[in-house]
């Protein structure tokens, strides 16, 4: 498919954005976790919140070159009680020697 330009005068006009309302929304369920040991995979935080409830989503956040580990990943819960019971019981416990970050993700771009 090709852009084509057209005119400003041509185009259909955009609904102005209301200030601070961002394209992204929150989830509660939604868990950051942060300090992970870099021998980590998505399928063992996913098994490491399974233990709480159901995992709809597990996500690693790797280097775009090297696709190593950056450290931290985010988990999607089922529920939100799901998700605070995750951060209650595993933020500052120790994984593979390290102590994890576990918060509710924020927003933020």
């Amino acid at each position: 498919r090709v852009n084509i330009s057209v005119a400003r005068g041509e185009r259909p006009e955009r609904a102005p954005r209301e200030r601070g309302e961002s394209s992204y929304a929150f989830d509660a369920r939604k868990i950051y976790f942060g300090n992970l040991s870099w021998g980590m995979d998505h399928l063992d935080l996913q098994d490491l919140c399974g233990e709480f409830g159901t995992v709809e989503d597990s996500r690693l956040i790797t280097d775009r070159e090297t696709g190593r580990s950056r450290g931290f990943g985010f988990v999607t819960m089922s529920t939100t009680e799901e998700a605070e019971e995750v951060v209650r019981q595993l933020n500052g416990q120790d994984v593979d020697g390290r102590v994890l970050r576990v918060n509710i993700a924020n927003v933020d771009k």
